[in-house]
């Protein structure tokens, strides 16, 4: 542990006293994806503001999604981590519903590509911040 901190002080020196990456901004628990954007934005220093991004934000409720379908086999129940945030994004949005049952989600061909047309959003986002001028040339 006490490595962790040498390691973290040493690169506060290099960078004029600016921590540019710590651990627990690229900790497990927080999801590929948000580990991927805060390397760009705190190492690669692109200009972009997750906050202001209605994709990432979007983006953030299709993981809660996955994460409902992979781990809890699509099933909404007590069990299902952040379950009162998936059952109301569910309810509001109409190209997923429930089974018949009332627990599991489905999704229809309409979200499928609402959902590829936010990430692709998304990325051409983060592609034009990595790269101002992209789209003036």
């Amino acid at each position: 542990m006490e490595e962790c901190h040498y390691h973290e002080k040493r690169e506060q020196e290099k960078d004029g006293g600016e921590t540019r990456l710590t651990l627990s901004d690229i900790a497990s628990r927080r999801g590929i994806m948000r580990q991927a954007m805060t390397f760009l934005i705190k190492v690669q220093r692109i200009s972009f503001s997750l906050g202001k991004s209605a994709e990432w934000a979007k983006i953030q409720n299709y993981r809660i999604l996955r994460n409902c379908i992979v781990h809890n086999e699509g099933k909404l129940n007590e069990r299902t981590n952040s379950y009162d945030k998936l059952k109301k994004y569910v309810e509001c949005n109409p190209t997923l519903s429930l089974s018949k049952y009332g627990d599991e989600i489905i999704l229809d061909r309409g979200f499928c590509e609402e959902m590829i047309d936010i990430v692709e959003r998304f990325l051409l986002s983060v592609l034009v911040a990595s790269r101002p001028g992209l789209l003036t040339r």
